[in-house]
C-alpha cells in the first residue's frame, strides 16, 4: 500500500495538450494518486488543458480503496477544452467498463474520505461529446455506448464525511453531436444514465457535506438539434430499461445526511431533449438547480416488471435519499429546452418525460429547502398549440418536482419571489402550493 502523508503536489502555469483519438476503455487522467492519503494538498493553478480523446478526461482524480483523510484539492484559474469522440467499446465483462466523462476533480471508490476540502474557482470547461461514430444500433451484448457523467466535482462510489466543496465563477459548456446509441447492460436490460452537473454525488453515503456554489453556470446544447440528433438509437436486443438524462448544478444520486447545500447566482440551461422511439426504453429528461433521484425510481414508474431483478444486482441504482439537511437557493435561473414541432410530432408520449424545475426531489426527510428570487422557464409555443394532451402531461414545469415513488416527510419547502414561465410564454408568480408537481 502506498502512503502519501503531509505532501504537496502542485501544477502551476502548465499547458497540457492531449491527443488520444483511439478508443480506450477508461477515461484519461492528468493527475491521479492511488494509495492511502493523509494531510495532502493537490493544487492546479492557472493551467490549461486541451484534449481530444475517446472516453473522457479527469484533471485530478483520487481513486483509492485505502481511504483519504485531510486531503485538500485546489483548482484556481485555467481552462479545460476537450472533444470526446465516442466509439464502440467491446468488453468481455462489465467489470472492465469505466464510466466516460470529463471531470475537473473526482473522488472515486474511496472506502472512507474524511475532512476533505475541494475548491474550484475561476475555471472554464468546454466539452464536445461526439456520438456520430457509434454504431447504430449497438448489437453486441457487451458493447457499451454513451452513458457518462460530466462535472466540475464528482464524488462517486465514495463514503465521504466532513467534506467542504466550494465553487465560484465556474463556467461549463457541453455540446452533443449526433444521436446516442445504447445497448443492454445486463441480460437484455438497459440502465442508461447521462449526467451533466457542476457537483455530482453518485453512489454510497455522504455525511456532513457542505457544498457552496456561486456565480457559476452550465449550458447543455446540441450542435444539430434536429430529429436525428435528439433520437436515441436503442439496440434491438434491449428487452426493457430506462434512460435518465439530466443537467443540474447539484446532482444527488446517492445518500446525503446532515448536508448543507447553498447555490447562489447560478444558471442552468439545456436547449434540447433526447427521446427514444422504442417502447422498451422510456427516457426521462431533467433540468434543475438540484436534481435528486435514483435510476430505480424511474424504473419503478415505467418498467416495474424488472425492478425485483435489477434491485438485487444494482442496489446503488435504487438507493438515494437526503436526510437532516438544509438547502438554500438564491437568485438562480433554470431554462429548459424548446420542443420543435417536428420533434413533438414524433415523440411517443408514453415513453417521454421532461421536468424543468428549481429542485427535483426523491426521498427527503427532516430537510429544509428555501428558494429565493429564482425562476424556471421552458418556452415552447408549439407545445401548447400542436401537441396532444397526453404529451403536454408528460412535461413538468414547476418550482418543485417530485420524481416517481417519492417519500417526503418532516420537511419544509419555502419559496420567495419565485417566477416561472409557462410553455405558452405567459408568466405567473404565487405561493408554494401552486408550484409543486407530483409525477
Amino acid at each position: 500500500m502506498e502512503l502519501f502523508s503531509n505532501s504537496v503536489v502542485r501544477l502551476q502555469n502548465v499547458v497540457l495538450i492531449v491527443n488520444a483519438t483511439a478508443s480506450a476503455v477508461a477515461p484519461m487522467q492528468c493527475l491521479s494518486l492511488v494509495g492511502a492519503l493523509s494531510n495532502m494538498t493537490l493544487t492546479a493553478l492557472n493551467s490549461d488543458v486541451i484534449a481530444t480523446c475517446g472516453r473522457g478526461l479527469k484533471l485530478i482524480t483520487v481513486p483509492t480503496y485505502d481511504g483519504a483523510d485531510g486531503v485538500r484539492v485546489l483548482v484556481a484559474g485555467g481552462t479545460l477544452q476537450s472533444v470526446l469522440t465516442m466509439t464502440d467499446v467491446s468488453l468481455t465483462s462489465k467489470a472492465q467498463f469505466s464510466v466516460p466523462g470529463v471531470v475537473i476533480v473526482q473522488f472515486h471508490n474511496i472506502t472512507e474520505a474524511t475532512n476533505t476540502d475541494i475548491t474550484v474557482s475561476n475555471f472554464s470547461l468546454t466539452t464536445t461529446v461526439d456520438y456520430r461514430s457509434l454504431s447504430k444500433p449497438l448489437l453486441a451484448p457487451t458493447t457499451v455506448g454513451a452513458i457518462g457523467t460530466h462535472g466540475a466535482v464528482l464524488l462517486s462510489q465514495s463514503a465521504v464525511s466532513h467534506c467542504v466543496v466550494t465553487l465560484s465563477n465556474v463556467e461549463m459548456s457541453f455540446e452533443e453531436m449526433g444521436a446516442i446509441s445504447i445497448s443492454p447492460y445486463l441480460q437484455g436490460f438497459s440502465v442508461t444514465a447521462l449526467f451533466y452537473g457542476v457537483v455530482v454525488f453518485y453512489g454510497y453515503t455522504s455525511e456532513f457535506a457542505t457544498v457552496v456554489i456561486s456565480n457559476s453556470s452550465l449550458m447543455l446544447t446540441q450542435q444539430d438539434p434536429t430529429l436525428a440528433a435528439a433520437a436515441i438509437s436503442p439496440s434491438p436486443t434491449i428487452l426493457a430499461g430506462v434512460v435518465v438524462r439530466s443537467a443540474s448544478v447539484i446532482l444527488v444520486f446517492a445518500a446525503l445526511r446532515n448536508g448543507h447545500l447553498m447555490v447562489t447566482n447560478c444558471t442552468i440551461a439545456s436547449t434540447a431533449v433526447v427521446f427514444s422511439t422504442a417502447k422498451a426504453t422510456p427516457v426521462w429528461n431533467g433540468v434543475g438547480i438540484i436534481y435528486h433521484a435514483s435510476v430505480g425510481s424511474f424504473l419503478q414508474a415505467d418498467q416495474p416488471q424488472i425492478v425485483p431483478y435489477l434491485s438485487a444486482i444494482l442496489p446503488d441504482a435504487f438507493f438515494s435519499t437526503i436526510n437532516d439537511s438544509d438547502i438554500h437557493i438564491d437568485t438562480c435561473t433554470v431554462t429548459g429546452p424548446v420542443l420543435s414541432a417536428t420533434i413533438i410530432a414524433t415523440i411517443p408520449p408514453s415513453i417521454f418525460r421532461l421536468s424543468v424545475a428549481i429542485v427535483n426531489f426523491f426521498n427527503m426527510h427532516n430537510t429544509t429547502t428555501t428558494i429565493v428570487a429564482s425562476s424556471s422557464s421552458s418556452s415552447s409555443p408549439s407545445l401548447a398549440s400542436t401537441a396532444s394532451q397526453e404529451l403536454r402531461e408528460c412535461v413538468c414545469l414547476a418550482a418543485v418536482s417530485l420524481v416517481p415513488s417519492s417519500t417526503i416527510s418532516n420537511s419544509r419547502i419555502a419559496l420567495w419571489n419565485y417566477l416561472h414561465f409557462q410553455h405558452c410564454n405567459t408568466s405567473h408568480s404565487g405561493n408554494t402550493s401552486s408550484f409543486i408537481s407530483l409525477r
